[in-house]
């Protein structure tokens, strides 16, 4: 939903106002992670987890009569089907099939199969073969490219990239690895001061190595 955000004010917006709707998208977004959770999990603890869909709706009626009333772009004449020659069918087939391919190998490996299994290689080889053909596609078979090859051959859209690539490993494996470590430790600490038992014999043989000379 971020990148769909994103594509579209970039589409829309000229470059001199990008910067500052780029902004509100951020601020909404961190104002969102922040306050999301604690506003999902009261939801769920005083009333019911559905609620936590539910309370999207009237926002989402007021932002569609927003942009019926506001919104203004200009209509492409062109007919359907002129349109629907337009799509890179192959490239997204190609590229949904291998990059599925490839994570589902990247996840399945080690949780249901072993990873020297061939439900786990077959799809991880799958997967970059069908990346390296989707390049192929890109650059030498489709007229109007869903990613165009030319955009990496520029440095600093390329250097973007990578910037943006780096950035998204840092910020998610955060965001999923830091709380499932938070939690871990929360309830590690929760098990063992329920525990008084446990508590003594954890910290014991530190004590006694404390106290002896």
């Amino acid at each position: 939903m971020i990148a769909l955000v994103e594509v579209t004010v970039t589409d829309m917006i000229g470059l001199n106002e990008r910067g500052a709707f780029a902004g509100i998208i951020a601020l909404a977004w961190a104002l969102g992670t922040v306050i999301g959770p604690i506003m999902g999990g009261a939801i769920a603890e005083n009333t019911t987890w559905r609620w936590i869909f539910y309370i999207n709706i009237p926002v989402v009626v007021i932002v569609v009569i927003g942009i019926y009333f506001f919104l203004t772009l200009k209509a492409n004449t062109d007919s359907f089907k002129e349109k629907l020659k337009r799509i890179d069918i192959l490239g997204v087939i190609v590229f949904v099939g291998s990059s599925t391919s490839f994570l589902f190998g990247l996840t399945a490996g080690g949780v249901l199969y072993p990873w020297a299994s061939a439900n786990v290689i077959v799809p991880l080889v799958v997967g970059i073969f069908g990346m390296v053909g989707f390049w192929a596609i890109e650059e030498y078979v489709a007229k109007e490219p869903m990613m165009p090859m030319r955009v990496f051959k520029e440095r600093t859209a390329f250097a973007g990239y990578i910037g943006t690539w780096v950035h998204g490993i840092i910020l998610w494996g955060l965001i999923y690895y830091a709380l499932l470590w938070v939690c871990h430790l929360l309830y590690t600490q929760l098990t063992i001061s329920a525990k008084p038992s446990s508590f003594i014999l954890l910290y014991k043989p530190v004590s006694t190595r404390s106290r002896s000379p």
